[in-house]
């Protein structure tokens, strides 16, 4: 029996995948297992100069400019249609998760290749590069068959190209224990203190004033507790601004962006994580999709979730997650007190719960099962 053949993909994002982000460690996670079965490279964004920068993978990869100045976005617009018109015939399968862009749109247009569009989330159908970029694409992956409904209710047009895929999964060799004590040593914190994380890209919709709201009102209960705010993004001013208007004070630290390697040793250094979303952005997108949850809990630390009650709840959710309905102040504040007590109390719990998101959301068996559905795809169009 011929082994399996090898996909030759390209995978292209508009993402600097050496900070850690939501969307740089679902990139990072999802390309490395696709690449221990098939033929992969990495073109990818970088802010910084790409000529000086060391590879970061073990495969091939290019570094495409995206500095951080005004322009910069057509930087990479232009390096990226370039790069296609020289390469792109060399593979079968392109693997796109970039912003909405016309430009790009275009140029994937007159490429040959099997164009598929990763979307984590529906914030961009509403930017005026979406239609052209969705028009060029032979095939849409979504989270949910929620997002699914919101795509097709929006743009009926693209109803043949939509597949429903979940699409999050979770590095074990990069997101696992580490020692408390160890940890807050490496990064400063103080041993005695108590530390509520949420790593945040500043998004929409993430809820800020509800977790501003919460922590003040479990302060009351636990000593010495303060937020970390990791990471960076286009709100980042703004969350800044509103946490002085409540008067967070020495409630909150704005982190700022970290490593990859580094994200772990502040999970593991909290007591506990939070995940607070905005209700309208549950509704649209579904319960359960964000990738920082999966990699609290492979850290072993306690992850509270925010839900909407419009959408279903898995039993895996409920057994192994602290779950608060998105926007209610109070019942997060109980959380994040339940939470930072029970990291100590309960490790039986949490390594349970480590152990099954690692089982079930590794991101071989999601990477496997998305390129299934990509090549099964690909091989109809090409009527094999």
């Amino acid at each position: 029996m011929s082994p399996p053949e090898k996909i030759r993909i390209a995978y292209i994002a508009s993402i600097d995948t050496e900070l850690a982000s939501g969307p740089a460690n679902h990139i990072k996670g999802a390309v490395e297992a696709m690449a221990r079965s098939n033929d992969v490279e990495l073109w990818h964004a970088t802010s910084g100069n790409p000529f000086k920068r060391k590879a970061n993978f073990a495969f091939p990869e290019s570094l495409l400019p995206f500095p951080a100045i005004r322009g910069g976005w057509r930087m990479f617009e232009l390096s990226l249609v370039m790069k296609l018109a020289a390469e792109a015939r060399r593979f079968d399968i392109l693997y796109i998760r970039t912003s909405p862009s016309r430009v790009i749109g275009r140029a994937l247009a007159h490429v040959s290749a099997f164009k598929v569009l990763e979307m984590n989330g529906l914030e961009s159908i509403g930017h005026r590069g979406f239609p052209a970029l969705a028009k060029a694409i032979d095939l849409i992956l979504v989270t949910s068959e929620v997002s699914k409904r919101n795509l097709i209710a929006r743009f009926p047009e693209l109803a043949p190209k939509v597949q429903a895929h979940f699409q999050v999964g979770v590095d074990a060799s990069l997101y696992f224990p580490t020692d408390q004590a160890d940890a807050r040593r490496a990064l400063g914190l103080r041993q005695a203190g108590h530390y509520l994380l949420h790593t945040s890209g500043f998004q929409p919709h993430h809820d800020f004033e509800t977790m501003f709201s919460a922590i003040k009102r479990a302060a009351v209960d636990i000593a010495d507790l303060q937020l970390l705010l990791v990471g960076d993004g286009p709100r980042r001013a703004e969350i800044a601004r509103l946490a002085a208007e409540m008067e967070m004070g020495e409630l909150v630290r704005f982190v700022g962006a970290v490593p990859q390697l580094e994200l772990r040793h502040w999970i593991s250094a909290s007591d506990a994580c939070t995940n607070p979303m905005t209700r309208e952005k549950l509704d649209e997108c579904g319960n359960f999709n964000a990738l920082k949850t999966y990699e609290y809990v492979a850290c072993g630390t306690p992850a509270i979730e925010s839900y909407t009650p419009t959408h279903p709840v898995p039993d895996w959710a409920r057994q192994h997650l602290l779950l608060v309905p998105a926007g209610e102040v109070a019942a997060l504040a109980d959380a994040v007190t339940a939470a930072v007590r029970q990291k100590s109390a309960n490790r039986e719990a949490l390594e349970a719960a480590r152990a099954f998101v690692i089982s079930e959301f590794a991101w071989d068996a999601i990477a496997a099962h998305s390129l299934g559905r990509v090549a099964e795809a690909w091989r109809a169009r090409q009527g094999r």
